[in-house]
């Protein structure tokens, strides 16, 4: 879909250099994708220069810096955005600040090293629909059985309870279990976090 003048046009206050650096990044690198995304990537862009210019009085995008990046970031978590948002704000900012650096006037990616935000962890919000609690009261009844019935339980219990995968959950030993949290959970992407579970499946 070509990006008209009218959806770059949010930056015409700004250098014409900078304009036409922008032009070109959304003419080159995003003017294939979805209207949702063009639409996302410009807000997000606007917002990024409108706090350069706020910050430092112009928007020089060859001046950009990692601390600008981190600055604009606790910018937005002073203003009450998401961690889900921010980390969405830096991965287009991320892709920007790469396509600056490849093409013309940047000697590394500013956002370079920023890694992504990691919300507090929490339970997961099970569904607890009729179908979900016909089928819970099954996986309890068959529990009474058998031991393979309560381990498969208590791994029903876990998945519903904690949002992990099924390979995620079957790599879990009991020295990483304390309490209602788990601890060091090899998660999707190499990633190792902790997990938090509801008491009731916790007890």
């Amino acid at each position: 879909m070509p990006v008209t003048s009218e959806k770059v046009g949010v930056f015409t206050s700004h250098k014409i250099r900078e304009q036409e650096i922008l032009d070109r990044y959304f003419k080159n690198e995003v003017g294939v994708r979805s209207r949702h995304t063009i639409d996302a990537k410009t807000n997000d862009l606007k917002k990024f220069v409108a706090f350069l210019t706020s910050a430092y009085g112009s928007c020089v995008l060859g001046t950009w810096t990692s601390r600008d990046t981190r600055d604009f970031l606790k910018h937005l978590e002073n203003e009450g955005f998401a961690p889900s948002t921010r980390n969405r704000m830096l991965a287009t900012l991320s892709s920007f600040g790469r396509w600056l650096h490849e093409t013309c006037c940047l000697s590394e990616n500013p956002c370079r090293g920023i890694r992504d935000l990691q919300p507090p962890p929490g339970p997961a919000k099970a569904p607890r629909d009729r179908e979900f609690n016909r089928l819970r009261r099954a996986a309890h009844a068959l529990s009474l059985e058998s031991f393979e019935g309560e381990r498969n339980f208590v791994l029903f219990e876990l998945l519903s309870g904690s949002g992990l995968r099924i390979s995620e959950a079957l790599s879990i030993k009991a020295s990483q279990v304390d309490g209602r949290r788990i601890h060091r959970v090899h998660c999707k992407g190499g990633k190792i976090r902790d997990i938090t579970i509801s008491t009731e499946t916790a007890d």
